[in-house]
């Protein structure tokens, strides 16, 4: 099985998911589905991104 490549979040990026994470830490998959489409990324890697993110919330 190969693993998949590393995603790197740019800036702009990184920025509009923190936004959206702080009003919604939790969205639909259809607000993930026009997340992924405006900040241009793949939709399992914006779902596993949030994941991350609740995770590192958890842990502060």
């Amino acid at each position: 099985r190969k693993r998949r490549t590393r995603t790197f979040i740019n800036g702009s990026a990184k920025i509009k998911l923190e936004d959206y994470f702080q009003k919604e830490p939790r969205p639909s998959p259809e607000a993930l589905d026009k997340l992924a489409d405006s900040v241009k990324m793949n939709y399992k890697v914006l779902r596993i991104w949030f994941c991350n993110r609740r995770q590192k919330e958890k842990r502060m």
